[in-house]
């Protein structure tokens, strides 16, 4: 078999979107659908059935999302989280931060109560119990039963397919297992968070909040360890060790997974090819290792924050991913924790050919249509490499492995495969066509023989190639071999043998009788042999057969003996040789004299043959013995030998006008100074008398005889070769003005180059005549020799073609500026857009360059045409747009993103957002709450009493992470009179979702009434208020103090309590999952005051935080 590479896989790509969740953390109700309802998801879970089961964790529910409607409902939780108890319906029941959820196979749902430190059971039947823990945080209780251990914090639960139940005891940094008998133990962890123990048992390993755990069919364990930012693999004999994950960090992808880094990994996914799917919790990422151990990012660009939907995954912002489902047909659920989200990545293939495999998860191709084991004719035939490209086994061969190979040859080779007589069916396996055998249909008959039996098949003398069709051995023939050849004629041929014998076999012959040789070729006629020169009167013929000669052509009688002279008998002298001579052998006459010829039928004209062509001097026929027949009109003599020149022999002396003699019929020649086809004219000095136009200088005469001419008018000389021009002879160098032409005839001169008139007057420069307005350029000089102007002052150039503008040469190319052509002397044409005599100026955009009041806006330099060169803070083509603090008010990043620059250095402030450059943002009163912690308090005692602004704004924390805000409290009495400020400083933490901060009131308050409060926040830096001033929602009534008991102790105590329940240590923040007050209050103290006083008490508090 030829070993097949790998299928060519692509990596696949995911388009984001959100599948549920508006973005806002608050329960919104059931019945909506699922993008419209506020949740807080900490963990998903998707059912055979498409829906969706998530821990709404700031809401206290487990909520289900309807996979027909896309509508929520409640499974579990009343929004309170006091326990309330079990055995009831689940909707019912109180949960206190639901975090882990599993459904079971049976349809149980297992809940990991993080508030309450219990894992939860909701059956099928919808009602609740627990089924671990206390409710008091703790690690006991191994060994015994689950419901009276103590766990802490639990975030995950995982129920394995033999009933035995997982858990994250986080907080105890311990995996524990529940048996079906219900006791529990611990099976990874030592109860220390740490990160030790790779190598060893994983009883003896340290885990650090474990935050999932997954078992497999054969019992191998894997664990999210998530504050050891590593996923980490449990073996069948119990030893730890990691698969993913270094320190905490980023980076790693495309590499091996164990080299990686990841930051606060909290949930994993286990696909079934064997790639691991991991919410990357703080790096804000989804990434996947492989089953060959390479990670890479599927989603998230590592920025904190909600965006991307629609797009590509890796392009979007997420913000605390927290876990990860993967369905069967490759989608990926997760929770975006901190954007209050479930999102759903689409997988995609975007390489054309390629499609999306569920099994794989990768981008398979697809070759003609099919893909994986359909295509290339599944795996025994090809396997599919790249689009429309398979690899065939070596039993197969065509573009989709359809075509079967038999014995190495192609199936579509119909002129091989099967030895050109069957169909390849299948890989070796030939389908003969009628007549044809054997495995390759090698084997045929022919005239029912089998081709493989050479002892009998076509008669034992060849081979039988194909069906009824034998190949004949040398010398042997016909359809069945059976016909031989001798001396080249067939065995069954008339001719075979000389037609005298039979053929017996090759050149093998049986003679008649009387016949003999090797081919029976031999006989006798007369008595002599046939095969020597005798026979038949000396080879007169041929001795065809026994006695039988066939005379030759020209011979006759029994022995061939007697000869034909061109058809006659030479035994007819009569007839025989034309009766002038006698046959002496076949066509061989002997003439007598006077006669020639084969037949002796020529006779001879003064010795002269008639058929020789001298005959009659070549000018007649000899009609007789010595008698010529002349043309009359053309020759003369006893013999022709006389030419006749129109009418006269040659022998005369009148023969062409007597001026010379006759050299052939009508073909004069003449004497010397004589011409014509009679010799009838004269000549004057080489040109005869008749050629009028052109004797006597070209007809300027007559010629009367031999080199006399008569000249005409205007014309003298021997051969009136000379006139005159304008009086002047033609051969005087004075003619034609001075030379400047030639006196070619009366009156008629003919011009040198470049001069031009009747008389060779005028010279031309350049292409017109002297006396040209246009010459020398238009007249800007004078054409006085040819191509020779004298210029006027201002221009100068051959042709005075140049001049100067405002004294620049009109060939410089700073002429006019740069900006124009140099027309004319001192004028300028301006090039578009220029315009001033020396084209200085220009326009930008409709407006002069030298109007700097209007120009580019007003705020730059026209440099060049429609090109501004913009002042300082102004941009655009025309500098028409202004900027803010350096920004262009067309830059999206204009006023901190936060407005719109209307003017320079002027923004007009949006979304909630102040100060001049927009980069504060602005708290509205609906966004607060500020109350007292009583109604009433004494003179003495009110600073037992907080006040607790509250403010319900993440995005307003997140803005302020890190920077120092100022809170003012103002205590003002009975509406009127300002008793007391309090002036507190504390810094947010981003993850923070809302935030309540206390201080208490000063005990100096002395004298009744109602007391309200106001609060506002300042930046620190820019001391702006960056939040309205709000009141207080109630009044504090401060009275007098009753008469006290004598035996009552008088001693007050202030204090200051804290409420919260931390779910996870990062870095040095406590993160807080109730809303909760923080308050550390330093008490300073103040002199009494009066009704009107105003004391200022200054905390400085330590950072405080709400939420994720």
């Amino acid at each position: 078999m030829v070993h097949l590479c790998t299928t060519a896989v692509v990596d696949v790509k995911h388009n984001i979107t959100t599948f549920a969740g508006n973005g806002n953390p608050t329960f919104s109700g059931d019945g909506v659908s699922a993008t419209s309802s506020g949740m807080k998801p900490f963990n998903c879970q998707v059912l055979p059935s498409g829906d969706v089961i998530f821990a709404d964790f700031d809401n206290h529910r487990v909520r289900k999302i309807d996979s027909q409607t896309g509508l929520m409902s409640t499974i579990a939780g009343t929004g309170s989280t006091n326990y309330n108890g079990d055995n009831q319906l689940a909707t019912s029941a109180n949960l206190n931060h639901p975090i882990g959820i599993f459904v079971s196979l049976s349809g149980s749902i297992y809940i990991a109560e993080y508030g309450n430190h219990r894992i939860r059971k909701i059956e099928t039947n919808g009602l609740i119990s627990t089924i671990a823990g206390t409710g008091v945080a703790g690690s006991s209780g191994d060994y015994g039963p689950a419901i009276s251990a103590q766990i802490n914090s639990p975030i995950c639960v995982y129920e394995h397919s033999n009933g035995e139940v997982y858990l994250c005891d986080s907080f105890s940094h311990k995996i524990r297992k529940i048996f079906t008998n219900g006791t529990i133990v611990t099976i990874a962890g030592t109860g220390i968070g740490g990160a030790l123990g790779d190598g060893g048992l994983a009883t003896d390993a340290q885990l650090y909040q474990p935050s999932q755990v997954y078992v497999n069919a054969s019992g191998d364990i894997l664990i999210m360890d998530r504050l050891n930012h590593r996923l980490r693999h449990i073996d069948t004999q119990g030893i730890i060790s990691t698969i993913a994950g270094t320190t905490q960090g980023y980076s790693g992808d495309n590499g091996l997974a164990t080299n990686a880094q990841l930051s606060i990994p909290t949930g994993f996914f286990l696909a079934p090819i064997g790639d691991i799917f991991i919410a990357d919790y703080s790096n804000g990422r989804i990434r996947r290792v492989d089953s060959q151990g390479i990670i890479s990012t599927v989603a998230g660009s590592g920025s904190s924050g909600f965006s991307g939907d629609g797009s590509s995954s890796l392009d979007a912002m997420l913000y605390d991913p927290s876990s990860v489902f993967v369905t069967t047909s490759g989608e990926i659920y997760f929770t975006d924790f901190n954007n209050n989200r479930i999102r759903k990545l689409n997988p995609y293939c975007d390489n054309n050919g390629y499609i999306f495999d569920s099994n794989s998860m990768k981008c398979v191709p697809i070759c003609y249509g099919q893909t994986l084991n359909n295509a290339c004719g599944g795996p025994q035939q090809g396997l599919c490499i790249a689009p429309n490209q398979c690899q065939c086994t070596n039993s197969y061969t065509g573009p989709t492995c359809s075509t079967p190979i038999c014995f190495g040859i192609d199936a579509t080779d119909t002129t091989h495969v099967c030895s050109g007589r069957g169909t390849c069916v299948n890989p070796n396996q030939c389908q003969c066509s009628p007549h044809y055998y054997g495995s390759h249909c090698e084997v045929t008959t022919c005239f029912g023989i089998f081709s493989n039996n050479t002892q009998s098949v076509c008669s034992s003398r060849g081979t039988c190639i194909d069906y009824n069709t034998c190949q004949c051995n040398p010398n042997y023939f016909s359809s069945q071999c059976e016909v031989s050849k001798c001396f080249g004629f067939f065995s069954n041929s008339s001719n075979v043998c000389s037609s005298h014998g039979t053929c017996l076999d090759t050149n093998l012959c049986k003679c008649d009788t009387n016949y003999f040789g090797d081919q029976c070729e031999a006989t006798t006629c007369n008595g002599v042999f046939s095969n020597t020169s005798l026979v038949c009167s000396y080879n007169n013929g041929t001795c065809s057969s026994f006695n039988n000669c066939t005379c030759h052509s020209g011979y006759t009688g029994n022995n061939c003996e007697i000869p034909l002279c061109f058809g006659i008998q030479s035994d007819a002298p009569s007839l025989v040789c034309s009766a002038h001579g006698s046959c002496v052998r076949k066509d061989t006459c002997q003439c007598v004299e006077d006669w020639r010829g084969a037949n002796c039928s020529i006779p001879l004209c003064f010795k002269i043959p008639a058929t020789d062509f001298q005959v009659c001097s070549s000018r007649g026929p000899c009609i007789s013995n010595n008698t010529c027949l002349c043309d009359a009109m053309k020759y003369d003599g006893q013999e022709c030998q006389f030419y006749k020149c129109y009418g006269i022999s040659s022998n005369s002396s009148n023969v062409c006008s007597g001026n010379g003699e006759c050299i052939n019929v009508d073909k004069c020649k003449c004497k010397s100074g004589y011409g014509g086809d009679k010799c009838q004219y004269s000549s004057c000095y080489g040109i005869l008398s008749n050629f009028t136009s052109e004797v006597c200088s070209g007809g300027r005469g007559r010629c009367n005889s031999l080199d006399n001419c008569t000249c005409y008018f205007g014309y003298h000389g021997d051969e009136c070769q000379f006139t005159k021009c304008g009086g002047i002879d033609s051969n005087s160098n004075l003619t034609c003005n001075f030379g400047n032409g030639t006196c070619v005839d009366y009156n008629t001169c003919k011009c040198n180059s470049l001069y031009f008139g009747n008389n060779c007057q005028f010279p031309s420069c350049y292409g017109y005549l002297s006396n040209d307005s246009k010459v020398c350029r238009g007249k800007r000089g004078s054409c006085l020799l040819p191509d020779t102007c004298q210029c006027n002052p201002h221009y100068f150039g051959n042709q005075c073609e140049f001049t100067t503008c405002f004294g620049i040469n009109s060939e410089n190319n700073t002429v006019c500026n740069g900006n124009g052509i140099c027309l004319d002397f001192n004028t300028c044409d301006c090039h578009n857009g220029w315009t001033g005599p020396e084209c200085k100026e220009t326009y930008c955009f409709g407006r002069l360059s030298n109007s700097t009041f209007e120009v580019c806006s007003g705020h730059g330099n026209c440099t060049a045409h429609n090109q501004c060169e913009c002042n300082d803070k102004f941009y655009g083509k025309d500098c028409s747009i202004h900027s803010c603090f350096g920004i262009s008010a067309t830059n999206s990043s204009v006023c901190n993103e936060n407005g719109l620059c209307v003017a320079l250095d002027i923004c007009s402030c949006l979304n909630d957002t102040i100060h001049y450059d927009c980069s504060l943002l602005f708290l509205r009163n609906e966004r607060l709450v500020l109350g007292f912690s009583s109604v009433q308090a004494f003179i003495g005692e009110t600073d037992n009493v907080t006040s607790q602004l509250t403010i319900l704004d993440s995005r307003f924390l997140r803005y302020y992470a890190g920077r120092d805000i100022k809170i003012v409290w103002e205590i003002v009495m009975d509406g009127i009179s300002l008793i007391y400020r309090i002036e507190k400083f504390i810094a947010f933490l981003s993850s923070a979702s809302n935030m309540a901060i206390s201080t208490s009131l000063p005990s100096a308050i002395a004298q009744t009434g109602n007391v309200t409060a106001f609060a506002s926040l300042f930046d620190v830096k820019t001391q702006l208020a960056i939040s309205e001033r709000i009141s207080s929602r109630q009044n504090l009534r401060v009275m007098n103090v009753p008469p006290q008991d004598p035996n009552e102790s008088s001693l007050i105590i202030g204090i200051a309590v804290g409420v919260g329940a931390p779910l996870f240590a990062v870095g040095s923040a406590a993160l807080i999952v109730t809303s909760v007050v923080a308050v550390v209050l330093k008490k300073k103290a103040v002199a009494a005051a009066t009704a009107k006083k105003i004391d200022v008490a200054r905390h400085v508090d330590v950072e405080i935080e709400q939420g994720f």
